[in-house]
C-alpha cells in the first residue's frame, strides 16, 4: 500500500470513504469524495497492476468508494475493449503491459454503474 499513489480511507465523521491522491499532478484534486444527487451519485474507483511483494509475478489490486464503483473498476480490466484503449495511450512493451495505477470516476444510477472515465493514472518505473 506505500507503493500506491490513490489510497482509499474511511472519514468517519462524515461517514465517506474518500480517495487520497496522495501526489496530486497538475489539474488533480488531493481528495475525491462521493457525490449523492438523490438516485445519482459519482464515485471513484483506482486499479493498480503493480509487481507482487517478491517481484516474482503481479498482483492487480481493485478498489473503489461503493460497490458500484468497484463493479466498473472489474469490468474496465476485463473488457477488452475499455482496457485496450488505455493500454494503447501508456504503450505496451512488447506483449507486456507496463505496470501502473489508475483512478477512475463513475456515475451509479439506482447503484447501477454507468460509463467509466480515468481521470488519472500512473506509471510505475523500476
Amino acid at each position: 500500500e506505500n507503493k500506491l499513489n490513490f489510497h482509499f480511507y474511511s472519514d468517519l465523521e462524515r461517514n465517506l470513504i474518500i480517495l487520497q491522491n496522495r501526489a496530486p499532478q497538475p489539474g488533480e484534486q488531493s481528495e475525491y469524495l462521493p457525490v449523492d444527487e438523490g438516485a445519482k451519485r459519482t464515485v471513484y474507483a483506482s486499479i493498480s497492476f503493480l509487481p507482487n511483494l517478491n517481484d516474482a509475478g503481479n498482483a492487480l489490486i481493485i478498489a473503489g468508494n461503493s460497490s458500484g464503483s468497484q463493479e466498473i473498476a472489474a469490468e474496465f480490466v476485463t473488457n477488452e475493449k475499455l482496457l485496450k484503449a488505455f493500454t494503447d495511450k501508456i504503450g505496451q512493451v512488447g506483449d507486456r503491459i507496463p505496470h501502473f495505477e489508475l483512478l477512475i470516476r463513475t456515475t451509479t444510477l439506482a447503484g447501477v454503474a454507468q460509463e467509466s472515465e480515468v481521470l488519472a493514472y500512473r506509471i510505475f518505473k523500476h
